[in-house]
């Protein structure tokens, strides 16, 4: 399918989970899953692209991340959290913790973060 009207905010929900039917549970799944910070492309799935026809690139930011960590069961586990501020600055929010990030480019390539995360909130340029 081809987008008609990209809208100003993506989401973007990472298949974490799956129902194992021999155990009868939802089981995670691990494996990692890269993705950009800045300059995500919807332009390849636009109307436009797909009748040559002038368009407004679809570029979109990384606002926020939501990780599901601590289990193999979606019934169990901790969500963490990362969102960037206004001025630019990100934080990770665990619990009552809320610490700065030095670098989002460098978090979104960490073991934790290519393995648990779970939604992606991007904006449009």
């Amino acid at each position: 399918e081809v987008l008609r009207h990209p809208s100003p905010v993506l989401i973007i929900q990472l298949l974490r989970f799956t129902y194992a039917h021999d155990t009868q549970s939802t089981e995670k799944l691990l494996s990692p899953i890269s993705f950009p910070v800045s300059g995500l492309s919807l332009d390849p799935f636009l109307f436009e692209t797909w009748f040559n026809m002038p368009m407004l690139p679809a570029a979109y930011d990384l606002q926020a991340v939501c990780a599901h960590s601590g289990s193999k069961s979606a019934a169990h586990g901790h969500y963490v959290a990362y969102a960037q501020e206004r001025s630019g600055e990100w934080y990770e929010f665990n619990d009552e913790r809320v610490s700065p990030v030095a670098s989002m480019e460098a978090e979104v390539q960490s073991p934790f973060l290519l393995a648990n995360s779970y939604l992606l909130f991007y904006h449009r340029r």
